[in-house]
């Protein structure tokens, strides 16, 4: 299929145009980088935004075969780089589909970007940091080059100043959106940590708890055995010479290691 081209622009017209490749999700600051390239003085119909129904694709054709028509035709990539756009397989197919065609092409880095740049953007040419004063300047001297425009000073301070305001508002969204899953990974893991730590205590109650009663077992057996023998020789003193034969029989069984069976204590030894 052949790559569809507006019957009214050929090569050269849409070499002069700017596609913004973005993610939907940044579309407050795209929006707002519109409105900055319009104020600068570029026309509508230079700009390819697929965001805006004015900027966008027209309707009844093929949006990709749309795109790769400008694409074929040198349309010059604006990158609009966060961590919105590395996860979108979109935004990258776009990327992809933009350096097999060479185009030419220029990096924005956006305030909620927190990784490097990767792919195939060659992270050796400097990038724009759209919430940098000095960044929007040379891209205003490199508009008004590229495309012979003017723009007086006092509109210029006026259009950068409401842009460098959706930024920066978009910044501390973005930082405060960053510290509350920070403060949810924090709960997370302590939380985690805690159920860990009462499992070990928990173990180590049921250890201490069973040599206590092990302890308590032994020394009631052993004073169990004492009670018994302590009778016998009560009897002896009191003139019972027939308990002597109890004693031997007493004696007897713990020289066989085995236990009186008759107290209560050693039905835990036949559990």
């Amino acid at each position: 299929m052949t790559a569809f081209i507006p019957q009214k622009e050929g090569t050269n017209n849409i070499s002069k145009k700017i596609f913004i490749s973005h993610s939907s999700k940044d579309r407050t600051i795209c929006d707002a980088f519109i409105d900055l390239l319009e104020g600068i003085g570029l026309s509508e119909n230079v700009i390819l935004y697929s965001s805006s129904s004015r900027h966008g694709i027209p309707g009844d054709i093929d949006i990709f075969e749309y795109l790769r028509g400008h694409l074929d035709g040198g349309i010059n990539v604006y990158y609009m780089l966060s961590d919105n756009y590395y996860q979108s397989v979109y935004c990258l197919n776009e990327m992809g589909a933009a350096w097999v065609k060479q185009n030419d092409s220029s990096t924005f880095l956006l305030p909620n970007f927190t990784k490097s740049i990767e792919g195939v953007i060659d992270n050796k040419k400097k990038a724009f940091t759209l919430n940098n004063p000095i960044d929007l300047v040379y891209l205003k001297n490199k508009l008004i080059a590229e495309f012979k425009i003017e723009v007086s000073e006092a509109k210029w301070e006026e259009i950068k100043n409401k842009f460098l305001n959706t930024v920066n508002a978009e910044l501390e969204k973005f930082k405060g959106m960053q510290q509350l899953e920070s403060l949810q990974q924090t709960e997370q893991a302590y939380a985690a940590e805690q159920e860990i730590r009462d499992k070990i205590l928990h173990e180590l109650e049921i250890e201490k708890v069973q040599v206590t009663i092990d302890k308590q077992a032994e020394l009631y057996e052993k004073n169990a055995q004492i009670d018994v023998t302590k009778q016998v020789f009560e009897q002896i003193l009191a003139g019972n010479t027939d308990v002597l034969k109890n004693l031997e029989q007493i004696s007897k069984p713990q020289k066989q290691g085995y236990k009186i069976n008759t107290h209560p204590a050693n039905k835990k030894k036949r559990r």
